[in-house]
Protein backbone atom coordinates (compact mmCIF):
# COMPACT_ATOMS: atom_id res chain seq x y z
CA UNK A 1 0.00 0.00 0.00
CA UNK A 2 1.38 3.40 -0.99
CA UNK A 3 0.94 6.22 1.48
CA UNK A 4 -0.31 9.54 0.14
CA UNK A 5 2.48 12.06 -0.29
CA UNK A 6 2.49 15.81 -0.68
CA UNK A 7 5.21 17.38 -2.82
CA UNK A 8 6.29 20.90 -1.93
CA UNK A 9 8.28 22.70 -4.62
CA UNK A 10 9.84 25.81 -3.09
CA UNK A 11 11.30 28.49 -5.35
CA UNK A 12 14.03 30.62 -3.82
CA UNK A 13 16.01 33.57 -5.15
CA UNK A 14 19.44 32.56 -6.43
CA UNK A 15 20.92 34.99 -3.89
CA UNK A 16 20.67 32.21 -1.27
CA UNK A 17 22.53 29.53 -3.24
CA UNK A 18 25.46 29.52 -0.78
CA UNK A 19 23.02 29.11 2.11
CA UNK A 20 21.36 26.16 0.35
CA UNK A 21 24.79 24.59 -0.11
CA UNK A 22 25.70 25.24 3.54
CA UNK A 23 22.46 23.57 4.67
CA UNK A 24 23.21 20.56 2.46
CA UNK A 25 19.92 20.85 0.60
CA UNK A 26 19.51 19.41 -2.89
CA UNK A 27 18.14 21.91 -5.38
CA UNK A 28 17.83 22.52 -9.09
CA UNK A 29 17.56 25.63 -11.22
CA UNK A 30 13.87 26.38 -11.71
CA UNK A 31 12.61 25.55 -15.20
CA UNK A 32 9.91 28.19 -14.79
CA UNK A 33 12.23 31.03 -13.80
CA UNK A 34 15.98 30.73 -14.41
CA UNK A 35 16.69 33.34 -11.72
CA UNK A 36 15.39 30.95 -9.04
CA UNK A 37 16.47 27.69 -7.46
CA UNK A 38 13.94 25.03 -6.49
CA UNK A 39 13.92 22.67 -3.51
CA UNK A 40 11.52 19.72 -3.31
CA UNK A 41 10.27 18.55 0.08
CA UNK A 42 8.09 15.45 0.32
CA UNK A 43 5.69 15.03 3.24
CA UNK A 44 3.60 12.00 4.12
CA UNK A 45 0.01 12.29 5.36
CA UNK A 46 1.01 12.64 9.03
CA UNK A 47 3.71 15.25 8.35
CA UNK A 48 1.25 17.21 6.20
CA UNK A 49 -1.38 17.08 8.96
CA UNK A 50 1.20 18.47 11.40
CA UNK A 51 2.06 21.31 8.99
CA UNK A 52 -1.65 22.15 8.59
CA UNK A 53 -2.16 22.22 12.36
CA UNK A 54 0.92 24.41 12.92
CA UNK A 55 0.31 26.95 10.13
CA UNK A 56 -2.75 29.13 9.58
CA UNK A 57 -3.40 28.74 5.86
CA UNK A 58 -5.77 31.72 5.94
CA UNK A 59 -2.75 33.92 6.68
CA UNK A 60 -0.05 31.86 5.03
CA UNK A 61 2.64 32.80 2.54
CA UNK A 62 5.45 31.19 0.60
CA UNK A 63 7.87 32.60 3.16
CA UNK A 64 6.02 31.07 6.12
CA UNK A 65 5.86 27.61 4.53
CA UNK A 66 9.52 27.75 3.54
CA UNK A 67 10.50 28.91 7.04
CA UNK A 68 8.54 26.02 8.54
CA UNK A 69 9.88 23.34 6.17
CA UNK A 70 13.48 24.56 5.76
CA UNK A 71 14.48 27.38 8.10
CA UNK A 72 13.57 31.05 8.75
CA UNK A 73 16.66 32.41 6.99
CA UNK A 74 15.79 30.56 3.75
CA UNK A 75 12.17 31.64 4.21
CA UNK A 76 13.22 35.20 3.49
CA UNK A 77 14.27 34.12 -0.03
CA UNK A 78 11.12 32.13 -0.89
CA UNK A 79 9.13 33.49 -3.82
CA UNK A 80 6.72 30.65 -4.60
CA UNK A 81 5.54 27.35 -3.16
CA UNK A 82 3.73 24.77 -5.26
CA UNK A 83 1.98 21.96 -3.40
CA UNK A 84 1.04 18.81 -5.32
CA UNK A 85 -1.58 16.92 -3.33
CA UNK A 86 -2.22 13.16 -3.61
CA UNK A 87 -5.61 13.93 -5.21
CA UNK A 88 -3.82 15.63 -8.10
CA UNK A 89 -4.81 19.12 -6.98
CA UNK A 90 -2.10 21.76 -7.18
CA UNK A 91 -1.93 24.73 -4.82
CA UNK A 92 0.26 27.80 -5.42
CA UNK A 93 1.42 30.42 -2.96
CA UNK A 94 3.38 33.19 -4.62
CA UNK A 95 4.97 36.30 -3.17
CA UNK A 96 4.21 39.50 -4.99
CA UNK A 97 6.56 42.39 -4.28
CA UNK A 98 4.75 45.71 -3.91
Amino acid sequence: MTLPIYNFFIQLDMDCQELLDACGLDYIQSEEDRTKNEVCIVLDKDEYAELISDLDFNNCSAQKICSYLLNPELGEYATKVTIEEPSGDIVFLKSIKK
